[in-house]
């Protein structure tokens, strides 16, 4: 289950009286890792765009995309969502502009886990 929490918006406006409202989420979920037979569940955290298409006032169409579980690192979210406003970066173009970003964070997971089980050592070890 995620959770959503809007973060940002932008819009762009084009010829025609057509307009494109865009809202940016940060997602939030817990995530089971599994290190060394011992399964944690982590805080994780992706972001979601969706796209109104406005015609004369009226919303005609929506589209949206997401990545859902990206880092355990908040704040590179925040980020990457600053980045999506700053550069109005359409949901239709999310995975190709975001992915080399993306898969910089594929190890932070390990990396979480790690720091737990060490914190965890630390206390048994007390």
């Amino acid at each position: 289950m995620f959770t959503e929490t809007e973060i940002a918006s932008f819009r762009n406006s084009t010829e025609g009286g057509k307009e494109y409202f865009y809202i940016l989420y940060l997602l939030k979920s817990m995530k089971a890792v599994n290190i060394r037979g011992s399964e944690f569940e982590i805080p994780c955290y992706g972001l979601k765009e969706v796209m109104q298409k406005i015609v004369d006032g009226a919303t005609v169409s929506t589209h949206e995309d997401s990545i859902l579980t990206i880092s355990p690192n908040k704040n590179k979210i925040l980020d990457m969502i600053n980045f999506l406003k700053d550069n109005g970066v359409s949901p239709y173009h999310l995975v190709e502009v975001m992915g080399d970003k993306v898969d910089e964070c594929a190890f932070e997971f390990e990396g979480e886990v790690e720091n737990i089980i060490y914190y965890e050592q630390g206390i048994k070890n007390y």
